[in-house]
C-alpha cells in the first residue's frame, strides 16, 4: 500500500476544491446566460410594450369622441400582450413549482435567482386583482361599465360628479407609475442575480 504524505493529501484536496469551485462558477455563469438574461430581456420588452400601450391609450382617450373607440383599441393591444405574457407565466410557474418540489435538476445557483423570477411573475400579473388577466383588463372593464350604465356618451356626461374620461386618465397615470415601480423591482433582482451568479 502506497503511503501518501499529509502535504500531498492537502494539495490534492485544495486542487479538487479549486476545480469544483471553477466548475460551479462556470455552471452559474451558464445559468445566468441561458436562463436569467433571456427572461429579463423578455420582461424588458414587455415593459416597453406596456408603457407604449398605455401612453397610446392615454392619447386615444384624449382624442376620442366615443368610449367604444377606446374599448376597441384596448382590446386590440391586450390581445398581443396576453399571448406572450401567458407563455412566459407558464414557464415561470413551472420553474417556481419545480423548485418547491425539489432542487434536483434546477440550474446551478437557482436559490439566488428565485427572487428574480418571483419579481418577474409579480410584474406580469400586474398590480391589482383585476389586472391578474393583464394590465389592460381593469381599463377595459371600466370603459365597458361606464358605457353600459351611462347611456349616450359617457365621456361627456357628469353623473354623480364622475368624469369617466378624467377618471380613466388619472388611473392610467397611476398604472404607468406602478409599471415603473414593478419593473424597477425586476431590475434590482436582476442585478442581484447577476452579482450572485457572475463573480
Amino acid at each position: 500500500m502506497e503511503v501518501v504524505s499529509g502535504k500531498a493529501l492537502v494539495t490534492g484536496a485544495l486542487r479538487a476544491l479549486a476545480s469544483f469551485h471553477k466548475e460551479t462558477r462556470a455552471r452559474k455563469r451558464l445559468t445566468f446566460e441561458n436562463h436569467v438574461a433571456p427572461v429579463y430581456a423578455w420582461v424588458e420588452v414587455a415593459h416597453t410594450d406596456y408603457i407604449a400601450g398605455f401612453r397610446a391609450t392615454r392619447e386615444k382617450i384624449i382624442t376620442s369622441d366615443k368610449p367604444d373607440d377606446v374599448l376597441k383599441f384596448l382590446k386590440d393591444i391586450r390581445r398581443g400582450a396576453l399571448m406572450s405574457r401567458g407563455q412566459a407565466l407558464v414557464a415561470l410557474d413551472n420553474l417556481l413549482d419545480e423548485s418547491e418540489a425539489s432542487t434536483s435538476g434546477l440550474p446551478a445557483g437557482w436559490s439566488s435567482v428565485r427572487p428574480f423570477y418571483e419579481s418577474c411573475k409579480d410584474y406580469l400579473y400586474g398590480a391589482t386583482a383585476p389586472a391578474a388577466t393583464s394590465w389592460y383588463t381593469e381599463y377595459i372593464n371600466f370603459v365597458e361599465v361606464s358605457s353600459k350604465y351611462m347611456p349616450g356618451d359617457c365621456w361627456v356626461q357628469d353623473v354623480f360628479g364622475n368624469d369617466a374620461r378624467g377618471d380613466l386618465l388619472f388611473a392610467i397615470e397611476r398604472t404607468l407609475d406602478r409599471l415603473e415601480l414593478k419593473f424597477r423591482a425586476v431590475t434590482q433582482q436582476y442585478v442581484l442575480a447577476q452579482r450572485n451568479l457572475i463573480r
